[in-house]
């Protein structure tokens, strides 16, 4: 593993941590394209439901369909629970998002994910999302 001083380490961290609130302000306004800026052109998104979105022109598709349906009007509210410096140029980022919204049964999703971003050109984006599936929680 590659050392980081604690400045740099600080640095970066709240660099990452920036890149993941712009993804919540670009979703909860509705920036589509803001929203697509934050991506590597190869990332790759599995959504909670499971399915698998690949490339910008993917991704780019399938989130405009759902911000149009289910998500329309919708705000996403990242929480971050980590973030974990793999390398000077990728971190990985372990989170729980809630969207709120008129079209989700009972007002809101939640669901837990983990990011990967890399910094490319001096920029934090995210190249990988994998949103951990909606499993009923136990009533116990």
């Amino acid at each position: 593993m590659t050392s980081f001083s604690e400045a740099d380490r600080a640095r970066e961290e709240t660099a990452v941590r920036a890149a993941e609130h712009n993804y919540d302000a670009a979703w909860s306004a509705g920036d589509r394209a803001k929203l697509l800026s934050l991506f590597t052109p190869d990332a790759v998104i599995i959504n909670p439901y499971g399915t698998q979105w690949t490339g910008l022109a993917q991704i780019a598709a399938s989130l405009t369909a759902f911000l149009a349906g289910e998500g329309a009007r919708s705000t996403h509210t990242s929480r971050l629970k980590s973030v974990f410096l793999v390398a000077p140029d990728v971190a990985l980022v372990d989170g729980q998002a809630t969207l709120k919204g008129d079209n989700f049964s009972g007002g809101q999703l939640v669901h837990d994910y983990t990011d990967v971003l890399l910094k490319q050109d001096g920029v934090w984006r995210i190249c990988h999302v994998r949103a951990y599936a909606f499993i009923p929680r136990d009533p116990l």
